[in-house]
């Protein structure tokens, strides 16, 4: 299923309106568990590209690497567990607002972070791994 989905996501035969938080995240995972990190995010956001050709504001650098990195520190943590396990143990990464532990608003969804990865304030350092 998962690897059906990131074929199908690479090969840009996803719609964007069927292209949900959890297929998102379920791509995400089928990458990083197949490739290194950096090669995870450049396919990645070669497909989010492509669903986002019409609506290009929909894409955010600083969104898809952090969720990318967010994702990887966890699955590095838990190799083992099946895509299934491994969201029902994380199960915030279900969540849109995670990444505002880390980022104001204002930040996070300013044009430069749609067009390169911003790092958080240092007023939210840490580790973005469950502890």
């Amino acid at each position: 299923m998962a690897n059906d989905l990131l074929s199908r996501f690479e090969s840009g035969a996803v719609a964007n309106a069927s292209f949900g938080h959890s297929a998102h995240l379920g791509v995400a995972i089928a990458l990083l568990r197949s490739t290194s990190f950096v090669d995870a995010v450049s396919r990645y956001v070669r497909g989010i590209e492509r669903l986002a050709a019409a609506n290009p504001e929909k894409l955010n650098i600083t969104v898809t690497v952090a969720f990318l990195s967010a994702i990887a520190e966890r699955l590095h943590q838990a190799p083992d567990l099946t895509d299934a396990e491994f969201i029902s143990r994380n199960p915030e990464l279900t969540s849109r607002e995670f990444l505002t532990r880390w980022y104001d608003h204002g930040r996070l969804w300013s044009p430069m972070a749609r067009q390169a990865f911003l790092l958080p304030e240092p007023r939210s350092c840490g580790s973005i791994a469950r502890s």
